[in-house]
Order: structure tokens, then C-alpha cells, then sequence
């Protein structure tokens, strides 16, 4: 990131670049475990009492919380990585 903003990228493009980063993975991390979530659910569904193990509303609201949250988390290392001293950043690359 240091070698980015050193050689003139912007700290909107850094800043982008962070955010981008974390919002693939976090989205690769809520397809996996709503697939994780899917096959549970029927191995636990003879515990469920008057619930259905496909309750329609809750995987949706889940990818959006989720997404939320990834959000959230990516934001402060992307201000961080954009806000960056040059000289320090380079000295540590």
C-alpha cells in the first residue's frame, strides 16, 4: 500500500482497493457458511419443535447482516492503509 500511495495513487483508490479486498472475502466466507448452515439444519431438523428448518426471512436478513458487519469491519484498516505515513510505509516494505 506505502509503494501505491508513494508512486501518486490517490487515498480514495487505497482505500477502495482495502474495502474491495475484504468485502470478496467476507462474501466467499457467507456463501460457505450458508451452505454449512443449509446441511445442518437438516441434521439438527428432529430437534426443532415448531420451527422449520428453512425458516424463509432469516438466510436472507443473515447475508445482510453479514454484510453489514463486513463492512463495518473492513472500513477501519481501509482509513487506516489510506491514511498511511509514505515514508513509514515504505520503510516497513
Amino acid at each position: 500500500m506505502g509503494i501505491r500511495l508513494a508512486l501518486g495513487a490517490p487515498p480514495a483508490t487505497v482505500r477502495a482497493l482495502v474495502l474491495n479486498q475484504s468485502v470478496r472475502l467476507a462474501g466467499a466466507g457467507r456463501w460457505l457458511g450458508i451452505a454449512g448452515a443449509g446441511v445442518t439444519t437438516r441434521l439438527l431438523q428432529e430437534f426443532l419443535v415448531g420451527v422449520s428448518p428453512f425458516d424463509g426471512p432469516v438466510f436472507p436478513d443473515l447475508l445482510l447482516l453479514l454484510a453489514g458487519v463486513a463492512m463495518i469491519a473492513g472500513w477501519l484498516p481501509a482509513r487506516r492503509a489510506a491514511l498511511a505515513d509514505l515514508l513509514v510505509a515504505l520503510r516497513v516494505e
